[in-house]
């Protein structure tokens, strides 16, 4: 398109009057405000679309999560109408509208229940217009094809559990769905796209293991084995210089997913199938050649009030389970979210130092299912 214009000799600003006109027609124009813009500031008839449509070498990639993220917050929310001191809003423009997105919006979306709850016990639903925001919200998640939204609602709403099992909670599954999504932006933020507000797992087990439990959800387990085989078969169809080595780590991989799947079908366990499960841990840890440490993300900006949305993973805590006369040991993933300020964007370095810092972790604390009903301990 821009060829076909400079052939007409026509100006640069006419140029760029006929691009964006073609970026509109054909519906290429960002979904997610990957910048700044004062909504105050637009003409008659620009949008804030209209002032990020651009063309970029290197554009960064689309994600659903961000895409419906950037429905949630200011200006496609309005005033605040709850009663108490919400995470979320901000004061822009002489009044309190919603500056941040939150993860447990994210899995209310995808079907939990429970993180509906803790929103609405905080009023951090009640905005003008907020309704019909999740609602297209919702549709950015329905329409998309990644294989970790997915997974993330299929665990939310799973019900296919082996009978007479002992179900996890809904904050425990909650938890994990968290801890997850944080963990995947954690692993894509150099190349996705992140949503902006408008202007205006190493831990100790002891010596004997004589027993041991899986959570009994098949389903799971089966739905990442297939995100693997895909993974693996893009790999192999686009392949570049020498794929041996994530092939083969890969596909081992997917024998341990499998296997966990049979495993967890089962009522009684040998002890072939316990040693699996024991050793599970260090097989993983072959796998990633690296060890398990906190990290954080920031997944939004507030730049009205210089603040981002940080996720992060903190030192996972401890959970025991009695079997018989046994107890088997887990660890769950320790999720948290919070504002910080943009000028000081956390690095995995500072934010293990903050963790370590009484001080600096005063008034953040852990997601809904970080803690509760489970016996926990502090990682040493």
């Amino acid at each position: 398109e821009v060829s076909k214009y400079r052939k007409d000799n026509l100006p640069v600003a006419e140029v760029r009057k006929k691009l964006l006109e073609y970026a509109r027609k054909n519906n290429r124009q960002p979904s997610i405000l990957s910048g700044l813009v004062n909504a105050a500031a637009l003409e008659d008839g620009v949008s804030a679309k209209d002032v990020l449509t651009g063309w970029r070498l290197m554009p960064q990639r689309f994600t659903p999560d961000s895409a419906a993220f950037q429905q949630l917050v200011y200006n496609q929310v309005g005033v605040y109408k709850g009663q108490k001191e919400a995470f979320s809003k901000v004061f822009i423009n002489g009044q309190f509208v919603k500056g941040y997105p939150m993860g447990l919006e994210l899995m209310t979306l995808l079907g939990s229940k429970e993180a509906g709850q803790i929103l609405d016990a905080s009023d951090e639903r009640k905005y003008e217009g907020y309704e019909a925001a999740a609602s297209q919200a919702g549709k950015k998640l329905k329409t998309s094809s990644s294989g970790n939204i997915n997974i993330i609602k299929s665990w939310l709403t799973a019900s296919d559990f082996i009978k007479d099992s002992s179900q996890p909670d809904e904050s425990r599954r909650l938890n994990t769905c968290l801890g997850f999504w944080t963990y995947t932006r954690y692993i894509s933020i150099l190349y996705a796209k992140q949503s902006y507000t408008m202007l205006g797992k190493g831990f100790n087990i002891p010596p004997e293991r004589k027993t041991a439990c899986i959570e009994p959800a098949p389903a799971l387990y089966s739905s990442l084995a297939e995100e693997i085989r895909l993974l693996l078969s893009n790999l192999r169809k686009n392949r570049q210089g020498d794929i041996s080595k994530a092939t083969a780590r890969l596909g081992e991989f997917q024998k341990i997913l499998k296997r966990c799947r049979d495993i967890s079908q089962k009522k009684k366990l040998v002890k072939a199938e316990i040693d699996f499960l024991n050793n599970l841990d260090v097989d993983l840890l072959k796998l990633i050649d690296e060890k398990d440490l906190p990290i954080i993300v920031d997944v939004h900006t507030e730049p009205t009030g210089g603040n981002v949305l940080e996720q992060g993973l903190g030192y996972p805590k401890v959970v025991e389970k009695s079997i018989g006369n046994d107890t088997a040991r887990g660890a769950l993933f320790t999720y948290y979210e919070f504002k910080h300020p943009m000028k000081d964007r956390l690095t995995d370095e500072k934010w293990r130092e903050m963790l370590a810092n009484p001080e600096a972790m005063k008034g953040i604390v852990l997601s809904p299912g970080s803690t509760g009903k489970y016996n926990f301990q502090e990682r040493q």
